[in-house]
């Protein structure tokens, strides 16, 4: 097999009566248990589920969720994602056994692995190429604080006041994003 498809993941939306979600992405098929399954719960984040299943119909590979129960309610989301464990577990021994179809699974799997990591990275903060090595980019976590940079252009600083996240957009946008 070769790793043709980029995407890692489908995001589905429920409509209160499907339970069959196609899994649309490459993944080796042979361990269904790198399918992982997340419904946003009442607050908004995501939440793993295990009451699903995985099976094949023809050349289709399906998600059943939830396995009892009610269909994912109207407007819920539901993410069917490939999770491979980031490990080597192929071992060539020298003088050994070589089999080219274990060395071409091992290179999709790492391929899909590189997939897994650019996805979770297209979904972070990104700073500038140009970044100074002056700067720290460390997030000070505090309960209801969000960030801005510093005065002085090297950090990254805590601020409880929202509006002067605001202004300080503003300010560099030239123009007013508040809500009208």
């Amino acid at each position: 097999m070769t790793v043709q498809k980029v995407f890692v993941k489908n995001i589905y939306k429920g409509n209160g009566s499907n339970k069959t979600f196609p899994i649309t992405f490459e993944w080796p098929t042979a361990h269904p248990e790198y399918i992982k399954v997340y419904v946003k719960d009442d607050t908004g984040a995501m939440v793993a589920v295990t009451d699903f299943s995985v099976s094949q119909s023809g050349e289709a590979w399906n998600v059943t969720y939830p396995l009892l129960g009610e269909a994912l309610a109207e407007g819920s989301t539901l993410v069917v994602t490939r999770e491979i464990p980031l490990v080597q577990i192929l071992n060539l021994v020298n003088l050994g056994p070589y089999f080219a179809e274990d060395v071409e699974v091992t290179f999709d799997e790492i391929v899909m692995m590189i997939q897994q990591l650019n996805e979770a990275a297209g979904r972070s903060v990104k700073f500038a190429l140009d970044l100074s090595d002056e700067f720290d980019p460390t997030l000070p976590i505090q309960p209801g604080y969000g960030w801005r940079v510093s005065d002085d252009g090297k950090s990254i600083v805590p601020v409880k006041d929202s509006e002067i996240i605001l202004h300080e957009t503003e300010r560099v946008y030239g123009e007013a994003i508040r809500d009208t």
